[in-house]
């Protein structure tokens, strides 16, 4: 593989007539109105499952996608798997998908803080969002998972459980992964249900 050089400088990409690069060329689709305050919780239940240190490129990234009046937002690292959805002020001509990076996520969190609705624009390579300015992201050039596959479709049984007895729960149970009992590493925990009733073991 050959670099040409100029001046000690690579080359810069084509542009085009309006002198910006072609790598930037914005290809917008669907305009979508979004509460956000919706919004901003959306990101907030899924962002933090995003891949940070391995994982195929996609990973690294949320993943967006209208599915006729819903706008829904999946993340997962290859290990653990969230999705969230919010309903639009109207339905999309057209669903469409696109996953953004990891640092637009953060980026777009800091550009909730106004009352307005939200503006966004979605195409086949960027995302638009309107919010006192206009903000464009360039989305991750790779093939989401089919998360669909990863959720069951049919659940025999539901548990309802006290929220606060709950995370205790989890918590003693993620001291017990992270301790070393008689020479032994502990990482898996055993949880068992039973009626009126759950443990950890």
């Amino acid at each position: 593989m050959g670099i040409a050089m100029k001046n000690g400088r690579p080359p810069k990409k084509a542009s085009n007539e309006g002198g910006i690069p072609t790598h930037m060329r914005i290809h917008l689709r669907q305009d979508l109105t979004i509460d956000r305050q919706s919004f901003r919780q959306m990101l907030e239940n899924t962002y933090f499952f995003m891949a940070q240190l391995d994982g195929c490129d996609c990973l690294f990234g949320l993943l967006l996608e209208t599915d006729g009046a819903l706008l829904r937002a999946v993340a997962t690292d290859g290990r653990r798997l969230v999705f969230s959805a919010i309903r639009m002020s109207s339905p999309v001509r057209r669903n469409e998908r696109v996953t953004v990076p990891h640092k637009a996520v953060l980026v777009l969190r800091r550009l909730l803080d106004d009352e307005e609705d939200l503006r966004m624009s979605l195409g086949t390579n960027n995302v638009r969002v309107r919010s006192g300015g206009r903000y464009s992201f360039g989305s991750i050039d790779a093939r989401f998972p089919d998360y669909n596959r990863a959720v069951p479709t049919s659940v025999s049984s539901v548990l309802t459980a006290d929220r606060m007895h709950l995370r205790q729960l989890l918590r003693s149970a993620a001291r017990l992964c992270s301790v070393t009992w008689r020479n032994a590493d502990v990482q898996t925990v055993q949880c068992r249900l039973s009626a009126g009733r759950i443990g950890c073991l």
